[in-house]
């Protein structure tokens, strides 16, 4: 018995030992080797978005381009739009638009058909994807201040507020001084103004929501359209309902 004991315990020995080399080897040569090539593909991958023309492209063309591996590109796409350096929206886990085709093609159909409401199913067409996709890429140019507008899922439109619609008139919550949506101080009595989640203009004596979890407040109308494609504060991204919502 002891001796099977023996070569037993000499066997788990040499079982550690080779545990706790490996293990060493992963944090002192591995891992840093990894944390390099991960940085040298971010930097590769930085600089084909900034000096490429790219409008819309599969996330495994731009892997194949660069010679990286496609779930290597997409993770460091989605770090990229987590720390808001992203030029651009990933529609996961497939698609890549570029911030500026997306706001260039929307104006154009606004343009080209002299109205400022866009039926989504133009959008659609547009952006080569489905509607829930396109929902998708609303949000993030909004969130992201790329263009300013809201969706109107039960019209199924897109409404585009241009310049002139910036130049409609508020009155100031505090004084009734005559403001603009994209008046950040009252010029009368120097109060700052909140701002909406979504949109990112500015509240005036108009009725608006305040997230529960972070505070944020948003027009009422553009919060609840919201919530029917992206159930999380624009803000904060905690889960959100219509019913923990508390209206102004």
């Amino acid at each position: 018995m002891q001796p099977n004991l023996f070569v037993v315990l000499v066997v788990l020995g040499i079982a550690l030992i080779g545990t706790i080399i490996t293990l060493l080897y992963y944090i002192f040569v591995q891992k840093p080797e990894i944390k390099r090539e991960m940085k040298a593909h971010r930097k590769k991958l930085i600089n084909f978005l900034q000096n490429t023309t790219i409008t819309q492209t599969e996330v495994e063309k731009i892997a194949k381009t660069l010679e990286i591996e496609e779930f290597t590109v997409r993770d460091i796409l989605l770090d990229l739009a987590r720390e808001g350096k992203l030029q651009g929206i990933l529609v996961f886990p497939d698609l890549y638009y570029n911030f500026e085709y997306c706001h260039d093609a929307i104006s154009s159909i606004a343009e080209s058909q002299s109205s400022d409401e866009i039926p989504l199913k133009l959008l659609v067409k547009e952006f080569n994807t489905t509607k829930h996709n396109l929902q998708k890429i609303l949000i993030e140019l909004i969130t992201n201040q790329r263009i300013r507008g809201f969706l109107d899922l039960k019209k199924e439109i897109f409404i585009l507020q241009k310049d002139h619609l910036e130049q409609k008139k508020l009155t100031c919550p505090f004084c009734d001084a005559g403001i603009t949506p994209s008046t950040d101080v009252c010029p009368d009595c120097s109060a700052q103004f909140k701002k909406c989640g979504v949109c990112n203009l500015t509240i005036g004596n108009e009725k608006f929501i305040n997230c529960p979890f972070c505070g944020a407040p948003s027009h009422v109308d553009h919060l609840l359209e919201w919530l029917k494609i992206n159930a999380k504060c624009p803000v904060c991204k905690h889960k959100l309902h219509q019913e923990l919502l508390m209206e102004y």
